[in-house]
């Protein structure tokens, strides 16, 4: 039996973003339906945002995208392993605009660190990927039911039905012997000599996870020790009067970078906007009113009709370690 969820998932034909400036106004990103990286660049060449001259500097990232999808890690404009994302756009002649409009949000939301500080190369693999020959390889796809419901149930469901056990709320342990897996301990469970092992925990947690690793693991762990993390921050909005605005917003230059209809897209009448603070090591600190207030001025800025509209209820959702850092 299989466990899909793509009808859980609204995926765009082709990409579409409205984007408001810092001075509140809107433009739009509107991809042709046109393999890429034709169709995206066209959409970049059509959008009304930056000038004709700050969007034609993206014509000048095609060098670089095919040097990235053939591996060309010799050429010039592949990313250099000390440079950081804005210090190769800029080498690459983005116009500071069209950095500042579209390659910045686009980095940060991907590498969750500030483009001063994200190297280069990571996003490099990102921009390949979005150029991708697809039609379809740019497209956002939007949950249209709750994360857990769309990844956590179904894969609990594919393990169960295939004889596997799933123990959550226990921290579990991996110890070896001989280079190979001795035994796995998980709460009041044990397995010993098992045929196989997936371990899927965050980074931070190999250390403790996995008891006196082998060879290449062992440089895994030793590696997650000593890297960072980057923030995350989301304040949920549910408002008392409808939200007018597009159903995904990018919010450059504010604190929050992105606003997503969560009401449209999950149904049931509620009026609830997301807004996603990615690199959000500067809002952590505050406190929950302090976010709850910030969230819906970044949003009327670019949502002006929302001025005079209450809030219901705000939740505001910190992750102080959502990634590892890929400065």
């Amino acid at each position: 039996m299989l466990f899909r969820s793509e009808h859980q998932v609204a995926v765009q034909p082709s990409l579409l973003v409205d984007i408001a400036d810092r001075d509140g106004r809107l433009s739009r990103v509107s991809c042709p339906s046109l393999p890429n990286p034709l169709g995206l660049l066209l959409g970049v060449l059509q959008w009304s945002g930056p000038s004709l001259a700050e969007r034609l500097t993206a014509l000048r990232m095609r060098s670089a995208l095919q040097a990235l999808a053939r591996g060309e890690v010799t050429s010039r404009a592949y990313p250099r392993h000390d440079e950081t994302v804005r210090q190769w756009l800029v080498r690459l002649g983005q116009a500071p605009r069209l950095i500042a409009l579209l390659w910045e949000p686009l980095a940060v939301a991907a590498l969750n660190e500030p483009v001063d500080v994200a190297a280069a190369a990571p996003f490099g693999h990102v921009l390949a990927a979005l150029f991708g020959p697809g039609v379809r390889d740019a497209s956002m796809a939007l949950p249209r039911v709750p994360l857990e419901d769309l990844f956590v149930h179904p894969a609990i469901a594919y393990l169960e039905t295939r004889q596997g056990t799933v123990i959550r709320g226990a921290p579990a342990t991996i110890t070896f012997e001989g280079g190979r897996v001795a035994a796995v301990d998980a709460g009041d469970a044990s397995w010993r000599h098992p045929g196989a092992v997936v371990c899927a925990v965050p980074w931070h947690a190999l250390a403790t996870t996995l008891i006196d690793p082998p060879g290449t693991l062992a440089r895994v762990v030793e590696d997650g020790r000593h890297t960072p993390g980057a923030s995350i921050v989301t304040a949920y909005l549910w408002l008392n009067g409808q939200y007018a605005g597009p159903s995904v917003l990018g919010l450059p230059g504010r604190a929050f970078q992105w606003a997503f209809d969560v009401g449209a897209l999950l149904g049931g009448g509620r009026a609830c906007v997301s807004l996603v603070a990615s690199a959000a090591d500067d809002l952590v600190p505050l406190s929950n009113d302090e976010l709850a207030a910030r969230a819906p001025a970044d949003l009327q800025t670019a949502v002006p009709s929302l001025r005079g509209t209450g809030l219901r209820h705000a939740t505001v959702v910190r992750e102080r370690r959502a990634t590892f850092s890929v400065a």
